[in-house]
């Protein structure tokens, strides 16, 4: 289990793939929710985070459609952070030594080509293909139990961390399902205790755990 607390931030609404269960479609590439997220505004919330402490996933959208992904990547290696970066695999990523890179398997017709482990979503229509082209190439992956992400949290689960989300249009959420999103500038650190019934903190406990 993740001891460490843990700050999510979709660095772009921008994605090259077109999934139809995307958990963002409404704002995916839609010009009514621009991104204004910069290094510049990160920075300023980060440096105010102890890495012993804080943990980070890079995500989007896709993430690697975020111009300033490689100087981010750097100041928080610099910087002491850890973490991942979660993609849909598709394009290229800058790899420190910090941060894994996770793909999470959308489509078969397009599967994932750079990552350092894979996801797949088990139960779902394709599932069981995914977990075949991985075993035939001998790629490391980790199959996430679909039901588990709506299950009510047991007593074992419950967590003291502490999670945050950053939205691509630089503000501080309370949850990523949430709609109360608060400027960068003004957000008091830390946010909220952590559902650990959350898809979020669940998916970042499987691949965290071997940093």
């Amino acid at each position: 289990m993740v001891t460490m607390n843990l700050v999510q931030i979709s660095l772009t609404n921008r994605c090259n793939l077109s999934c139809d269960y995307c958990p963002i479609k409404p704002w995916r590439n839609n010009p009514d929710y621009p991104n204004k997220l910069t290094n510049e505004k990160l920075f300023l919330l980060l440096e105010r985070l102890d890495p012993k402490e804080w943990a980070i996933e890079l995500t989007g959208g896709e993430p690697a459609l975020y111009s300033e992904l490689d100087e981010l990547l750097y100041w928080l290696q610099a910087n002491g952070f850890c973490g991942l970066v979660k993609t849909n695999g598709t394009l290229p990523i800058r790899k420190v030594p910090s941060f894994k890179i996770i793909a999470a398997f959308h489509n078969l017709n397009n599967p994932p080509q750079y990552f350092d482990e894979i996801l797949i979503i088990n139960h779902t229509s394709d599932s069981e293909s995914k977990i075949k082209w991985c075993r035939e190439r001998k790629v490391p992956f980790q199959v996430i139990e679909r039901d588990t992400y709506s299950k009510p949290a047991s007593k074992e689960d419950k967590s003291d961390c502490k999670i945050m989300f950053v939205t691509p249009e630089g503000h501080k959420s309370e949850c990523n399902a949430g709609t109360q999103r608060v400027p960068l500038e003004e957000a008091e650190i830390p946010s909220r205790d952590a559902c650990s019934g959350c898809k979020t903190f669940k998916d970042f406990n499987v691949f965290f755990r071997d940093i």
